[in-house]
């Protein structure tokens, strides 16, 4: 759903900083197919000039433009834009990095109610870029434009101060107001509350989207991805509370980040907390990553024990990959997520060795609803894949097995063999 809809896709090629400008005034409106002849003619007949020039020549005369629109005392003196009505913006590994997050922050704002997915992941943004994409999505929010629904910005890096102002522009609740677990307020550095409205040329368009978004509160926030961002546990606990307890987000992927057993408490004295109305926070979260985050078994029991609590809040889908686990924490893993009907369970590159797979295989017939299970690289030898084969023999839901990096030897290969041949 999050990838339906018109697609702009400029995943993996080098963006420079014209051609980041060249995107921008495309995305906002501000550059019209009627534009191009002219931008070419400019580029092509005038001496000393290339299009990277000419673009910047344009750019410069579209600022002029906005501010006239500004100063506009009608709507017949106003130059309308018109955003392509795209859906998702693809932007991955384009190496934009600050420069172009703070130019590309302005097609955020720009009157394209259509947008649901942005996806900025390993484009070298620091926290200065970052900033400006919580300033561009606040001023999404201040025009009543429909919230983002996914958000992926993964490899690059979230300070503190980001995860705040993070945490409170992709709220679909109120801005002020909102306080975090440790009860001081949450707000936004920057003292642009008057940008509702500023600079844009469509009310009516503003309107229509103003209606749409209203009538559409539970369509927020869906998927997040934040792995290697080194988001810190404190970081994370305050973007969480930014985003309110009520949020509706489905899925978040925090690899890579090393957060330790430290992280995995921060995220679970925010899961045992209740709304306002007693419900569980995040209630329809049920797909979560914390692979890579060097949990331990330590961090992983508290984890999972936090989502064995969530009764209301059905998970589907669990990635604890390479966390240093141990037996001890597949133990509490298949104890606590028996009651969930999960569908795709990753345990891979992990320590759990002969002990833990017969424990993960003893308690597969009490899963009827898992399909896919990886336990790739855990040091099981052929006595815990001979017992994992025996319980597959009467476990159907199984579509897809992951055993790579491990010991079979040929008593584990004949017990492979038989489980395939029913």
């Amino acid at each position: 759903h999050l990838k339906s809809g018109a697609a702009l896709d400029l995943s993996k090629i080098i963006l420079t900083e014209g051609e980041v400008k060249l995107v921008t005034l495309v995305l906002t409106g501000r550059l019209q197919i009627e534009d191009l002849g002219p931008l070419l003619y400019l580029a092509l007949n005038s001496p000393e000039m290339d299009l990277v020039a000419a673009t910047d020549e344009f750019y410069s005369l579209s600022e002029q433009q906005l501010k006239a629109n500004s100063h506009a005392q009608s709507p017949s003196e106003m130059v309308l834009l018109q955003p392509p009505p795209l859906a998702v913006i693809n932007l991955s590994f384009t190496d934009i990095g600050d420069y172009g997050m703070e130019t590309l922050s302005e097609f955020l704002y720009a009157d394209n109610a259509a947008l649901k997915t942005l996806d900025v992941g390993f484009c070298n943004i620091s926290p200065r870029g970052m900033m400006s994409l919580c300033q561009g999505l606040k001023k999404r929010n201040m025009r009543c434009l429909p919230p983002l629904q996914g958000l992926i910005i993964s490899g690059n890096t979230i300070s503190y101060e980001v995860a705040v102002q993070l945490g409170i522009a992709l709220s679909a609740e109120p801005v002020r107001n909102k306080r975090g677990r440790d009860g001081r307020r949450l707000s936004f550095t920057n003292n642009d509350d008057d940008c509702e409205g500023r600079d844009s040329p469509t009310a009516s368009q503003s309107n229509g989207a103003t209606s749409a978004y209203k009538s559409n509160l539970s369509d927020g926030l869906k998927l997040l991805y934040m792995g290697s961002t080194s988001i810190s546990p404190e970081s994370l606990n305050a973007l969480l509370s930014g985003l309110g307890p009520s949020c509706p987000l489905q899925e978040l992927r925090l690899q890579s980040n090393r957060m330790g057993p430290k992280g995995a408490t921060r995220l679970v004295e925010f899961l045992e907390t209740k709304s306002d109305n007693r419900q569980p926070v995040l209630p329809k979260l049920h797909r979560l990553d914390m692979s890579y985050n060097e949990l331990g078994d330590q961090g992983t029991s508290k984890l999972t024990r936090a989502i064995s609590k969530r009764a209301k809040v059905n998970m589907t889908e669990v990635s604890l990959s390479g966390n240093y686990m141990g037996s001890k924490g597949i133990e509490s893993i298949m104890n606590k997520l028996l009651q969930h009907k999960l569908i795709t369970l990753n345990l891979d590159n992990n320590s759990i060795g002969d002990q833990g797979c017969q424990l993960v295989a003893a308690s597969l017939p009490s899963i009827g609803t898992l399909t896919r299970l990886n336990l790739a690289f855990n040091d099981i030898g052929c006595r815990g894949v001979a017992t994992l084969m025996r319980s597959l023999v009467g476990c159907e839901s199984i579509t897809s097995l992951g055993l790579s990096g491990n010991v079979m030897r040929i008593s584990g290969a004949i017990a492979m063999g038989f489980t395939l041949a029913q």
